[in-house]
C-alpha cells in the first residue's frame, strides 16, 4: 500500500520566526494539499499498472494453454488449426513499414494481422473459416498478407495462424488482450506527444474494431480499416475516431460501392501498376475505370505516402502502387487498374 505522509511538524519558534512563518501560512497548506494530491495520483497509477500487469500475466497463461491445445491437434470450442509455434510472449498488435510512415505525421500506429481469407487453415467443426468474407480471386491471389517479402517469412505466417486460432476459438479472451495492448499504446503515444491509431483488420475484413466495441471504448485512438464488404460501406455512419476505406476490385458491383463510399466522405483505394502516378488524362481514365459514371469532383491522393487513411481529404481516390512482384501482378488480374 502507498502511504502519504501529510504531517508537517512546526514547533519551538521564536517570536521573530513566528512572524516570518505567519506570512507564508496561507500558501503552505495549499502546497501541502497539492503534494498530497500528486502523491495520491502517483499511488493510483502504480496500483493501476500493477493490476494491469497481473491481468496480463493471467491472460497470457490462459491464451497459451488454449493455443497449446490447438497446436497439438486438439479442438477448443470447435476450432482446429494446422500446427504452429507459440511464442513466449503473445503480442496481438504490431507494426509494419507502412504504418511506421505515420510518425512523420505525428501518428503512432499498431496493426493486427490475422491469416487472410482461408489461408490460415482454421476450421470450426471441420469447416474452413474465412477472415475475408468479400474476397475476390484477384485479392486472394495477390494479397499483401501473403506476397510481400515480410509476410512471406515463415515467422509471419506462423504469427497470423496462431492469432487467428486464438481469435476464432476465444474471441473474448482475444479482446481482453487487445484492450491491454491498446491501453499501452495510449500511454506511449501520450508520452511521445503523438496521436494513437490502430488498424485491427490488417489482413482480414471482419470489422474487428467495431465488433469488439473498441471504437467506443477508446475515443482517443483513431481506428481505421480497409474493406470490400458492401454492407460495411452502406451502413457506415460517421464517427470521430473511425474511418473506412473501400478497396476497389474487379467485381461488377465495385464502381457502385465505390461511389457510395465517396458520397459518405470515405476513401476509395485502388491498385495501379508499380511506379504509376496518375495525373491529367491518366487521372481521368483512372476515375472512370474505378467509379464509372461519376461526375463529382474527386481528390486524388498517393496512398504509398502513408497508411493513415483517416488523414485523407474526405471523398478521396487513393492510388497504391502494386507490390509483390510479377507473380503477384499476374494473380491480381483485374485488381490492378491500368491507366
Amino acid at each position: 500500500p502507498c502511504v502519504v505522509n501529510s504531517r508537517v511538524k512546526i514547533g519551538g519558534l521564536s517570536s521573530g520566526q513566528k512572524e516570518k512563518s505567519t506570512a507564508g501560512k496561507k500558501s503552505q497548506p495549499i502546497k501541502r494539499r497539492k503534494s498530497v494530491l500528486l502523491a495520491l495520483f502517483d499511488c493510483h497509477l502504480l496500483h493501476s499498472r500493477i493490476g494491469e500487469n497481473n491481468m496480463e500475466k493471467d491472460l497470457q497463461k490462459k491464451a497459451t494453454k488454449i493455443l497449446q491445445s490447438i497446436a497439438a491437434g486438439g479442438s477448443v470450442n470447435g476450432i482446429t488449426a494446422p500446427a504452429f509455434k507459440i511464442p513466449k510472449k503473445l503480442n496481438l498488435l504490431g507494426e509494419s513499414l507502412k504504418t511506421q510512415k505515420g510518425r512523420k505525421y505525428g501518428i503512432l500506429t499498431k496493426i493486427c494481422y490475422l491469416a487472410p481469407a482461408y489461408s490460415g487453415g482454421i476450421k470450426k467443426d471441420g469447416k474452413k473459416l474465412n477472415a475475408c468474407p468479400a474476397f475476390t480471386p484477384g485479392c486472394a491471389g495477390g494479397c499483401l498478407g501473403i506476397t510481400t517479402p515480410r509476410n512471406k517469412w515463415k515467422s509471419s505466417r506462423n504469427a497470423r495462424r496462431w492469432k487467428s486460432a486464438l481469435y476464432f476459438s476465444s474471441p473474448e479472451l482475444f479482446k481482453s488482450m487487445v484492450i491491454l495492448e491498446l491501453q499501452a499504446l495510449e500511454r506511449k503515444a501520450r508520452r511521445l506527444g503523438l496521436t494513437a491509431a490502430c488498424r485491427m483488420d490488417g489482413t482480414s475484413d471482419l470489422g474487428l474494431a467495431q465488433g469488439m466495441g473498441l471504437v467506443e471504448r477508446f475515443p482517443g485512438i483513431r481506428f481505421y480499416e480497409y474493406t470490400k464488404v458492401e454492407s460495411r460501406i452502406r451502413e457506415y455512419t460517421p464517427l470521430d475516431n473511425y474511418h473506412l476505406t473501400y478497396s476497389a476490385n474487379e467485381k461488377s458491383n465495385s464502381p457502385r460501392v465505390a461511389r457510395t463510399a465517396l458520397r459518405k466522405g470515405l476513401s476509395v483505394a485502388v491498385i495501379v501498376p508499380k511506379g504509376t502516378k496518375p495525373n491529367g488524362l491518366e487521372a481521368n481514365n483512372l476515375q472512370e475505370k474505378v467509379l464509372g459514371n461519376y461526375r463529382r469532383f474527386v481528390y486524388l491522393q498517393n496512398g504509398d505516402d502513408g497508411d493513415s487513411r483517416f488523414l485523407d481529404t474526405p471523398g478521396s481516390l487513393v492510388y497504391l502502387g502494386q507490390k509483390g512482384g510479377k507473380k503477384a501482378r499476374k494473380a491480381l488480374g483485374g485488381m490492378v487498374f491500368e491507366v
